[in-house]
C-alpha cells in the first residue's frame, strides 16, 4: 500500500529517482543471506534502501508472534545490515504503536516508547535493530494509514456501510488518519535532505475512529448512522493506545514541511478512488 505510492512519488519531477522495486518474491527480508545476495547483485550499489515491508495484522500478531517478529524485527535488522554492507542509507517505517497511549499531549520523538501490544513491540525492536546496524538510519513513525491496494480502516468502513444498517465505531482512541501519498511525499523530503534519526509523520489534526468513520460517510454522501462506542464495548485481542497523536515540530523544523489536514487527505484519496473506479 505504501510502497506503491512511495515509488510513484519518488518518480515525480523534479527528483525522478532511479528505482529498483522489490516485493517478497524478489527479496524476502526474513532470509538474510538471499537478501544480501540480491542487494550485492545490483548493477550499482544503491544510495538508499527503503524498508516498507511489514507484518501489520495487529490482532493476529498476538497469536502469530514468530511471524510478526521475523518481519518487523529480525527482517528490519537484515535490511539494515544489507544496506550497511553496500554503503547505503536505510529507511525504516514504524508506528505510533511503540507508545502506550497514556500521554495527555502529542507524542514527540524523544518520548520513551512502551508498547502495549506485541505488534508494537516488534516494530520497536525493528527500530532498534535498524539503528544498531546503521546509526545514520532514518526511522519514520506513522499511524492510521490508508491508501489503494491494501487492507485498511477506510475501505472496511465503506464495505460495512453497504452491508449494515448502522456503524458502531470506537470513539475513545485518538490519532490522525494518514494518506499514503502524503506520507510518501514527506518521506521523499526526509530522504532528499539526508535526515536521520526518528521522525513522526502523519496528516495533521486529530480525531477518533468514530470521527474518521463519520467524516468518511459525510464525504461519500452515505446516509448511515455512525454510533460512537467505547473501547470496552469493542474488545480486541491486542490492546490499542488511547492517544496516538503526533507532535510533528521536528519534521517542520528540519524540512519546512507542514502535513495536510487529515480531512484534506481523505478528500484527495476519495477523488482518486472514484477516478480509478471509472
Amino acid at each position: 500500500m505504501l510502497g506503491a505510492d512511495l515509488a510513484d512519488v519518488l518518480r515525480e519531477r523534479p527528483s525522478r529517482h532511479d528505482l529498483t522495486l522489490w516485493d517478497v518474491e524478489e527479496a524476502d527480508i526474513t532470509n538474510a543471506g538471499s537478501l544480501l545476495d540480491a542487494v550485492e547483485g545490483l548493477p550499482e550499489p544503491p544510495e538508499v534502501i527503503v524498508n516498507c515491508a511489514a507484518y501489520t495484522a495487529v490482532d493476529r500478531a498476538e497469536q502469530e508472534q514468530d511471524s510478526a517478529a521475523a518481519v518487523n524485527a529480525d527482517g528490519a535488522g537484515n535490511v539494515a545490515r544489507a544496506a550497511r554492507n553496500v554503503g547505503a542509507r536505510v529507511v525504516y517505517v514504524s508506528t505510533d504503536y511503540v507508545f502506550d497511549g497514556n500521554k495527555q499531549a502529542p507524542w514527540v520523538e524523544d518520548d520513551a516508547p512502551d508498547p502495549v501490544n506485541f505488534y508494537g513491540r516488534t516494530k520497536l525492536e525493528g527500530e532498534r535493530k535498524t539503528l544498531d546496524a546503521r546509526r545514520d538510519a532514518l526511522i519514520v513513525r506513522t499511524q492510521w494509514l490508508y491508501g489503494p491496494g491494501g487492507k485498511n480502516f477506510l475501505e472496511t468502513m465503506l464495505r460495512l456501510a453497504d452491508e449494515k444498517d448502522e456503524l458502531r465505531v470506537v470513539d475513545d482512541q485518538y490519532g490522525a488518519p494518514t494518506y499514503t501519498v502524503d506520507l510518501a511525499r514527506a518521506m521523499r523530503m526526509l530522504i532528499e535532505k539526508g535526515c536521520k534519526g526518528v521522525y513522526h509523520v502523519a496528516n495533521s489534526g486529530q480525531t477518533t475512529w468514530f470521527g474518521f468513520a463519520r467524516e468518511i460517510m459525510a464525504q461519500v454522501g452515505k446516509d448511515i448512522p455512525v454510533i460512537p462506542i467505547s473501547t470496552r464495548e469493542f474488545p480486541t485481542p491486542a490492546r490499542r493506545p488511547e492517544n496516538s497523536v503526533f507532535d510533528m515540530t521536528k519534521l517542520k523544523n528540519d524540512t519546512g514541511m507542514i502535513m495536510p489536514p487529515w480531512q484534506e487527505g481523505l478528500a484527495v484519496y476519495l477523488r482518486r478512488r472514484n477516478t480509478q473506479a471509472g
